[in-house]
């Protein structure tokens, strides 16, 4: 091989010699740059991945704050033992203050509605349907309390 190295003329050598440099030079961009792809990919999926959480916790603590305020309405006095009229105003200021919910429904003790409030619609005393078929509504029933709870 060295014999061959010296055989060349200067003009073969430098020829040699620059392209060796130049394909060693170009894998070392192309190491770099791969390098570089990689760290930004990282840093573009551990971005994306901090946005989630934060979304996440966000609606953690909506959910937690919409659920603070059914338990606070479901205290309200009007709603424990009140007729169907202080029942009915007690819900219709509740969907006021709760703003978390589209709509509010009172149902009886057999799980029929007999009262319901879209926020946007307002107050639909037309409102019918028994939701005592549906596990969550009977589950709630069977306790016999007073209780509010998302029932789409």
């Amino acid at each position: 091989m060295l014999r061959y190295w010296h055989s060349l003329s200067l003009q073969w050598k430098s020829a040699l010699m620059l392209g060796l440099g130049l394909a060693l030079l170009f894998g070392l961009f192309a190491l770099i740059a791969t390098q570089t792809l990689a760290q930004s990919t990282d840093a573009a999926l551990q971005e994306r991945l901090a946005h989630a959480r934060m979304s996440a916790r966000t609606v953690d603590d909506l959910i937690r704050h919409s659920r603070h305020q059914l338990e606070s309405a479901s205290l309200m006095p009007a709603l424990r033992g009140g007729t169907l009229q202080e029942q009915t105003a007690a819900m219709h200021s509740a969907i006021h203050i709760i703003g978390s919910f589209n709509i509010l429904r009172l149902l009886d003790a057999q799980g029929e509605v007999i009262w319901e409030e879209d926020s946007t619609l307002g107050e639909n005393p037309m409102a019918q349907g028994d939701l005592s078929g549906r596990e969550d509504v009977a589950r709630v029933l069977a306790t016999g309390e007073t209780a509010l709870a998302h029932v789409p």
